[in-house]
């Protein structure tokens, strides 16, 4: 049976999944980044009916925000990819918000824009807690029934833990 050689496409989709992996993570950044600049420029406009002005702009800049943030979490799979596009975020919003020489700046101190700057921040966050890893296993009714398994994760037979898994299976 002759030995098999790799193929260059394989061989080079493994020397590039380093390199990819960077430049997936600098994209997410940037990604980050537009969704920032863009809620910065569009967080003061405001749609006017009946003479009540209501906040699209704001809205749809936060809205922007956290689906970039989800995004980027779950194609990662981990919060560290909504943790770069919200690096990326805050580095624009801050930069938007900051004075420069000429006294202009994008995001100014009125009601919107703080709470741009604190609605996206505090969005951000929510975004950052939500658990973006899979559950590994169906859960049976005999898992869920134990709640030891369920409140501590690194007890034995608990979902996730490979010490559990080894005795059940018999290794």
């Amino acid at each position: 049976m002759p030995l098999r050689t790799p193929g260059y496409a394989e061989v080079m989709v493994g020397d590039a999944a380093p390199i990819l992996r960077v430049l997936g993570y600098v994209g997410i950044v940037v990604m980050g980044a537009v969704a920032g600049l863009l809620g910065s420029f569009q967080q003061s406009n405001e749609l006017f009916v009946r003479g009540v002005g209501l906040p699209l702009g704001l809205v749809l800049g936060l809205a922007l925000t956290v689906m970039v943030l989800i995004t980027a979490g779950l194609g990662t799979r981990s919060r560290s990819g909504a943790g770069l596009a919200l690096a990326g975020w805050v580095l624009a919003v801050v930069a938007m918000s900051s004075q420069r020489p000429e006294g202009d700046l994008v995001v100014a101190a009125t009601p919107l824009g703080l709470v741009w700057l604190f609605g996206g921040t505090v969005a951000g966050g929510a975004c950052l807690a939500w658990p973006y890893r899979r559950v590994r296993g169906p859960v049976t009714s005999a898992r869920a029934a134990d709640p030891v398994r369920l409140q501590d994760p690194g007890a034995p037979g608990a979902t996730g833990s490979s010490e559990g898994e080894g005795r059940r299976s018999g290794r």
